[in-house]
């Protein structure tokens, strides 16, 4: 089986979700990990965005 390293990150719901999406997302990065932002107010097109990551 293969090692994944994708996580899914949402944002801006509100602004605390946001930052800590991002403060987050900065540590996996260094872990090796692909990060994908879902924007909760562009909902229909980051899902497009989404099944290709």
């Amino acid at each position: 089986m293969s090692d994944i390293r994708k996580l899914v990150f949402f944002e801006r719901g509100v602004e605390t979700l946001t930052y800590f999406s991002h403060e987050m997302a900065a540590s996996f990065r260094k872990m090796g990990y692909q990060i994908f932002f879902f924007d909760i107010q562009a909902e229909y097109a980051d899902t497009k965005r989404l099944s290709r990551f």
